[in-house]
């Protein structure tokens, strides 16, 4: 994803440079660009989160299916 941003950026220069954005065009683009990067990164991270708290609540529930067959037999 770096080398995309790094492109991208460059992209944004040349038409700053050849006058067809202004600076705050080009820094919109970049702040633009960023959230989109992050955006995809936490729908990622929603999911592997999602899976690890699942399978902490399946540990759970071992676990006390265990503590419950030590207590009543």
């Amino acid at each position: 994803m770096t080398d995309d941003r790094e492109a991208f950026i460059r992209h944004l220069i040349a038409r700053y440079k050849a006058g067809e954005l202004g600076q705050d065009h080009v820094l919109q683009g970049i702040a633009d660009y960023d959230a989109l990067t992050v955006t995809k990164r936490m729908r990622l991270y929603a999911l592997l989160s999602t899976i690890a708290a699942a399978v902490s609540a399946l540990a759970s529930a071992v676990a006390a299916y265990f503590a419950y067959l030590g207590v009543h037999r």
